[in-house]
């Protein structure tokens, strides 16, 4: 979508090409689990297998994407965001305004990380920030879970703005940092693993953490508190 936007510089092809990457993507959102994902989630959707996110996907308001345990969700590199003002990041991300219930178990864990591959599909090797990470934006988007599952190689691995969701029995690894609460954000984090990043737990003032039974270590900071 990026490369149309860039491409067709005037208003009228730029207001085509918008709407017809939507439809293209909601075809790719549909209901049977996508291969491919882009765009914005028309309707409720669930995810299984291996799921390939070649540009940013947004979970709006009233809309639930279900991920299947054993799901591997995949993120093209890319350092240019897709649709603004939509998207709050410059990388590719999975944004929630609606709900997102990624239940893994514990034999068939979710993984959320690098697809090895930038926007043109040249082979990168997966390091730290490669991916925005997974960003509840807003209060409807609190009744959100996320369990047994991996997050790795992103920016911020969990960032919340305004919302409460819950994560439990989550390794959130080799990013910039693990979980970032902003705004009137209190998420609950417990038999969690925070290892491995720049920062561990950032919480800007008004937010916080319920962090319990979790592991915040081996991060080159494992707390920092914006007063």
């Amino acid at each position: 979508m990026h490369f149309l936007i860039k491409r067709m510089k005037p208003i009228k092809f730029f207001a085509i090409g918008f709407i017809l990457a939507l439809i293209i993507s909601s075809r790719a959102l549909g209901d049977n689990g996508p291969k491919q994902a882009e765009g914005v989630i028309k309707k409720s959707a669930e995810w299984s297998g291996t799921v390939l996110v070649t540009g940013d996907v947004l979970v709006p308001d009233g809309v639930t994407l279900k991920i299947d345990p054993g799901t591997k969700v995949l993120f093209v590199s890319s350092e240019s965001s897709k649709i603004e003002p939509l998207y709050l990041s410059m990388q590719t991300e999975l944004l929630v305004r609606g709900k997102l219930l990624a239940k893994g178990t514990e034999k068939e864990p979710i993984t959320f990380g690098s697809a090895g591959q930038d926007e043109d599909g040249n082979r990168i090797k997966p390091k730290k920030g490669c991916w925005a990470g997974l960003i509840f934006d807003g209060p409807d988007s609190s009744d959100s879970i996320v369990s047994h599952a991996s997050i790795g190689f992103a920016d911020s691995a969990i960032t919340t703005i305004n919302s409460s969701p819950v994560f439990n029995f989550c390794d959130l690894t080799g990013g910039n940092y693990g979980v970032v609460c902003l705004g009137e954000s209190w998420p609950m984090v417990y038999s969690c693993d925070i290892t491995g990043n720049d920062f561990g737990v950032l919480s800007g003032k008004g937010a916080e953490a319920g962090i319990d039974h979790t592991k915040v270590e081996n991060n080159k900071v494992n707390f920092i508190t914006r007063l």
